[in-house]
């Protein structure tokens, strides 16, 4: 009886898992999604994974070319990942307060930090590139 019980619940947490994985949408960014905060959230955030993945290609090629022209490789490549921490951290906080001061329901609120984290990496991505290119 236990076990039939136990199989029972795995199935239907096997079942819900794979209904869930069916319905996420592809393309959160569609217009008939962007009506919500929900939608507008998950557009966003798909944006932002995308500048995210962007940026960190960007500043491996920034601190490869910072480090080989170092005396001493090992700390030039310390401080530049204690940088890309720092900037992550100043974007965070910075939106954090800009998304808060936007009002509205908490919801939107996460959503206008969104776009200001998606804004200021691309901004970053932007400046990386340009000093990469003067090279």
């Amino acid at each position: 009886m236990i076990r039939l019980w136990i199989a029972s619940i795995c199935l239907a947490l096997l079942f819900t898992g794979a209904t869930q994985a069916q319905s996420e949408d592809p393309n959160p960014c569609r217009k008939s999604n962007l009506g919500t905060s929900r939608g507008a959230g998950a557009c966003s955030d798909a944006r932002l994974r995308e500048a995210e993945r962007k940026l960190v290609l960007l500043e491996n090629r920034y601190r490869s070319k910072g480090t080989a022209a170092s005396g001493n490789r090992e700390y030039t490549g310390k401080l530049f990942s204690e940088e890309e921490q720092s900037w992550r951290a100043y974007r965070n906080a910075k939106c954090a307060v800009q998304g808060d001061m936007e009002g509205g329901e908490d919801a939107w609120k996460n959503v206008w930090a969104l776009h200001c984290r998606l804004a200021e990496t691309e901004m970053r991505s932007k400046a990386l590139r340009k000093s990469l290119a003067k090279s």
